[in-house]
């Protein structure tokens, strides 16, 4: 049975998932980074949106200092 669209984005997205950590593919979103959450103040109670999340670098950064990241 062919797969579904869906699945196939679900396929394509875990081949490219282990990528996302490797700091080498990543310099131009890590290399701004320090930067970046050099101008945020995170809260333990503050909850964090994060628009066009990407592959949740900031995010990620932003988790263990704040009550929820979405």
């Amino acid at each position: 049975m062919a797969e579904t669209h869906e699945e196939r984005i679900r396929h394509a997205f875990t081949r490219q998932a282990s990528t996302f950590e490797d700091e080498r593919l990543n310099v131009a979103f890590m290399s701004g980074l320090p930067w970046l959450l050099s101008y945020v103040d995170p809260r333990p109670d503050d909850d964090v949106l994060d628009i066009a999340a990407g592959t949740g670098i900031v995010s990620r950064a932003l988790a263990p200092d704040v009550a929820r990241v979405t």
